[in-house]
C-alpha cells in the first residue's frame, strides 16, 4: 500500500489492527498510508460492516466531457489540437468549444477546453497582434532572409513615426473583486496630437524629433535632415544601412534617398505591409507603456513627455525587440 490507495486485502488489515487497538498513526505508519485513509477505511467498516476497496475506472475519469481522459483521450487531444492548429487564431474558447462539439458529440464545458488547452497542449490566450490581408507572408520571409544574409544587425539604422495624445495615457487593464467591472478615471478628450520621429538602432533610441500633429513632406524633410543624417555612416560601418517602410510621399521622397547616398549609406525599404519585422514598432509600444505607468511624466509638457518616453528604450530593450523580430543578436 502506498499512499490512499489501499486494496481489499490492505482494508482488512487496516481493519483488524484499529480493533487490537494500535493507535491510528502506528497503523498509518506500519502500512505505509495516510492516517486520514486509516480513519477512513475504519469508519466505513465500523458504519456498514464492509471492508472498503478503491473504485477504480468511477467518476470524471470514464466521463466524456473530460475530453482528455478516458480511452478516447489521445484522439479527442489530437482533434482539439488540430482544430487549433488549422482554425483562426482569433478564435474564441467556445468557438472552438463549438467545433469540438460538432464532431465530436460530447458536452464538455468551455473551462474544460481552455484548461486542456493550457495544460495539455500548452496554448494560451494572448493579444492579437493583427497581419493586414494583403500582406505578401512569402516575399516578407523573402525579404528577411536577404536582410539577415547580407548586413549584420550594427549596421541597421531604423526610422518610423508614432503619435499620442492624452487617451494613451489610460491604462487598458485593471483590479476588482470577481464579478464586478476595474473602473477608473480615464482621459475622455484626444486634446493635441503629437508625432515622433524615432531613430532606432541596436543601441537604443539614438534621436527622437518631436513635432504638433503629424508630419507631411517639408516637416519629415526638415526632420530627417536635422536627426537622421547626422547618425548616418558610410558602408559598411555601424549604423550605415537605413530600414523604414515604404511610406508613399514620405519615406519615399528623391530627396531622402539622396540625402541617404549622400552619406555614403544604403538605403531598404520594407515590403508593403511587414511592421512585424521593424523592431522599432516594438520599441513604440514600450514608451506608449511608460507614457501609462509613469506618473511623474504626467507634469512635463505634452512636447517633452512624449519625447522622454521615447529615448527612455534601453539597449537591452533593442537588444530584446531585434531578436523577437527575428534578427541574430549576438
Amino acid at each position: 500500500m502506498s499512499g490512499d490507495v489501499v486494496d481489499r486485502w490492505g482494508a482488512k488489515r487496516i481493519v483488524a489492527a484499529c480493533r487490537s487497538g494500535e493507535a491510528l498513526s502506528s497503523v498509518a505508519a506500519k502500512y505505509e498510508t495516510s492516517v486520514s485513509t486509516v480513519k477512513r477505511v475504519y469508519s466505513f467498516y465500523h458504519e456498514t460492516g464492509r471492508l472498503r476497496s478503491p473504485q477504480v475506472g468511477k467518476g470524471k475519469k470514464d466521463d466524456p466531457r473530460w475530453i482528455y481522459a478516458g480511452p478516447r483521450g489521445p484522439e479527442n487531444l489530437l482533434y482539439l489540437e488540430s482544430a487549433v492548429g488549422h482554425g483562426n487564431a482569433e478564435d474564441l474558447v467556445s468557438e472552438i468549444h463549438q467545433r469540438h462539439l460538432d464532431q465530436e458529440q460530447c458536452e464538455p464545458s468551455c473551462s474544460t477546453v481552455a484548461r486542456v488547452l493550457r495544460t495539455q497542449l500548452d496554448i494560451s490566450g494572448k493579444r492579437l497582434t493583427g497581419a493586414a490581408q494583403e500582406r505578401d507572408a512569402v516575399r516578407c520571409e523573402l525579404w528577411m532572409q536577404r536582410m539577415v544574409s547580407k548586413y549584420h544587425v550594427d549596421q541597421l539604422l531604423l526610422i518610423d513615426e508614432t503619435h499620442c495624445d492624452d487617451k494613451v495615457q489610460n491604462r487598458r487593464f485593471g483590479r476588482s473583486r470577481r464579478g464586478t467591472r476595474a473602473k477608473g478615471v480615464v482621459m475622455f478628450h484626444k486634446g493635441p496630437r503629437f508625432s515622433a520621429l524615432g531613430i532606432f538602432s541596436i543601441q537604443g533610441m539614438l534621436d527622437c524629433h518631436v513635432t504638433e500633429g503629424g508630419y507631411d513632406a517639408d516637416k519629415f524633410r526638415q526632420a530627417f535632415r536635422k536627426c537622421v543624417v547626422p547618425q548616418l555612416r558610410p558602408y559598411p560601418e555601424p549604423c550605415s544601412v537605413l530600414v523604414l517602410d515604404n511610406c508613399p510621399n514620405l519615406h519615399t521622397q528623391l530627396s531622402i534617398i539622396n540625402m541617404v547616398h549622400d552619406a555614403d549609406a544604403r538605403i531598404e525599404f520594407l515590403e508593403p505591409y511587414d511592421p512585424h519585422h521593424m523592431p522599432i514598432e516594438i520599441a513604440f509600444r514600450a514608451a506608449k507603456g511608460t507614457l501609462r505607468e509613469d506618473k511623474s511624466l504626467k507634469v512635463l509638457p505634452r512636447r517633452e513627455r512624449l519625447r522622454t518616453a521615447v529615448m527612455g528604450v534601453s539597449a537591452a530593450a533593442a537588444r530584446n525587440a531585434f531578436r523577437e523580430c527575428g534578427y541574430p543578436v549576438p
